[in-house]
């Protein structure tokens, strides 16, 4: 008799402190379950910035015409690296397209301006950018910069949308080895451009039809 009393009073402490233990048990954690694959984001840009309006309109100079291949200029061989000293864009509906302007502090070394799709890769990260349009044009400057001795960005707008009829958004996507690259959406594949050089001062100057 004696035996099954302490049975039963060891066996009520047992549930005692299981329902001490369940009372004080922190929640699970929110980890993710084993063997799920965590996917990167797209790379988020700068909050959008009106870049000033590029004027008057110099005029293209004679036999550039448009095209809506790739397209490609300025002088190979590079000198000491050009520095970015602004950005803008103009609507220019008298004429029939839309402007984009790098403008640098001495010469614009060779330039590549590329139609592609509106999503875009950061370099050096790789990572995707969209901007707004249903195609795009990447346009990549070389020996070229957007930053001074110390490292901080000269032109500071890095991504602005005007929402042009052909122009709809522009971002810098890189500025990493002399290599200095922006993108532009566009409204569709079919706006053609044309690209060219001008001086005093140093300017690459992209058209895009409306």
């Amino acid at each position: 008799m004696e035996k099954s009393w302490i049975a039963a009073a060891a066996a009520l402490l047992v549930l005692a402190a299981c329902g001490d233990q369940t009372g004080t048990r922190p929640p699970p954690s929110a980890s993710p379950a084993a063997g799920a694959a965590s996917t990167p984001g797209p790379s988020a840009l700068p909050a959008p910035t009106a870049l000033p309006t590029e004027e008057p309109s110099d005029q293209a100079p004679a036999g550039v015409g448009y095209s809506c291949e790739a397209q490609t200029g300025g002088p190979g061989r590079a000198g000491a690296s050009s520095v970015l000293r602004d950005a803008r864009v103009g609507r220019h509906d008298g004429g029939g397209f839309d402007r984009f302007v790098l403008e640098f502090d001495t010469a614009t070394w060779r330039y590549d301006v590329v139609p592609q799709g509106n999503v875009f890769v950061r370099d050096p990260s790789g990572l995707p950018v969209t901007l707004d349009g249903s195609a795009g044009l990447r346009v990549v400057v070389h020996n070229a910069t957007n930053h001074d001795p110390q490292g901080q960005p000269v032109e500071t707008v890095l991504n602005s949308t005007p929402e042009f009829p052909a122009l709809r958004q522009l971002a810098q996507l890189g500025d990493f080895e002399g290599v200095l690259t922006w993108g532009l959406g566009i409204a569709s594949a079919s706006r053609c451009f044309r690209s060219f050089v001008l001086t005093s001062p140093s300017r690459l100057v992209v058209d895009v039809q409306q």
